[in-house]
């Protein structure tokens, strides 16, 4: 993995600089930035939010035959008030299926949220 996307998650997660990093292999061996995203604004709703993810989700599963990395903030708004999580999501989409993992605190989600991310 390059250090500029360990840079960029570390960025995104002590600092705050970015609201989203997406990421994709090069040459079949190195992890790469392909792009990033400023954060989100402080009053970010979490529908706002959610608009944005299925943006970078459609542009991600158009490019079949290209494995993607996504790490998202996401905004969550529950009973307990406002929540920040970062979600590291990864994507191969092939002629015949599609393949999706993520890594995040699964309990922040709703089970209709996490249908969604695939």
């Amino acid at each position: 993995m390059h250090e500029d996307c360990v840079k960029h998650f570390n960025d995104m997660k002590i600092n705050k600089k970015y609201g989203y990093v997406i990421m994709a292999i090069r040459h079949q061996k190195e992890v790469v930035i392909e792009e990033s995203g400023e954060p989100f604004p402080a009053d970010c709703t979490q529908r706002e939010n959610e608009e944005v993810f299925n943006k970078l989700r459609k542009k991600i599963l158009a490019h079949e035959l290209e494995p993607k990395y996504l790490l998202f903030d996401f905004k969550l708004e529950t009973s307990d008030g406002r929540r920040e999580k970062i979600a590291f999501i990864n994507w191969y989409v092939s002629k015949n299926y599609l393949l999706c993992g993520f890594s995040v605190a699964l309990c922040q989600f709703s089970a209709s949220s996490i249908g969604k991310l695939c």
